[in-house]
């Protein structure tokens, strides 16, 4: 099992758009609740795959290489496969330009498809996006509702910038 969670942990530190990388890589070290949530979640696409979903061993096949650039294509086959993880890192790695020209539009696009799905960073990420107005324009009120989606799920940026921000 541990040969899969290493690769996991760096695909979602480097495609993360929320949090930051180090404010990541501080709650995985602390094994904080986003932490529980993306392991439970990943575990669970495990046993898909084993079981064999054609997407999950997607994801899969991604996590066992050894960097970015290698894993993306697997990661997107899952993700244009409806895996809502794999949308949220796809559009992660958009957002910033990670393993792929970085292209906003795509990555918004992503994040959504994710966060529609009820993946909790991609509505912690779709929080910032709108409230920033990162490649759609800037609303405080569509921004609200996704935060308060992840916050609903224990997303903790979610829950510090509703008290920041609202």
């Amino acid at each position: 099992m541990k040969q899969y969670l290493y690769p996991i942990v760096l695909l979602l530190c480097l495609c993360s758009c929320v949090p930051s990388h180090q404010e990541f890589g501080a709650r995985l070290a602390a094994a904080s609740p986003m932490n529980l949530n993306q392991y439970a979640e990943f575990m669970d696409i495990k046993k898909k795959a084993d079981n064999g979903d054609k997407a999950a061993q997607l994801f899969m096949e991604g996590a066992r290489q050894h960097s970015i650039k290698q894993a993306f294509p697997f990661i997107q086959q899952a993700a244009e496969q409806n895996l809502s993880l794999a949308q949220a890192i796809v559009g992660g790695c958009y957002i910033q330009g990670v393993a792929v020209p970085k292209d906003i539009d795509k990555g918004v696009m992503w994040t959504k498809k994710a966060a529609d799905q009820g993946e909790i960073n991609a509505e912690a990420t779709l929080g910032i996006i709108y409230y920033v107005g990162v490649g759609v324009p800037r609303d405080r009120n569509v921004a609200k509702m996704w935060f308060e989606k992840a916050a609903a799920q224990g997303e903790p940026t979610a829950k510090r910038l509703l008290k920041t921000y609202y």
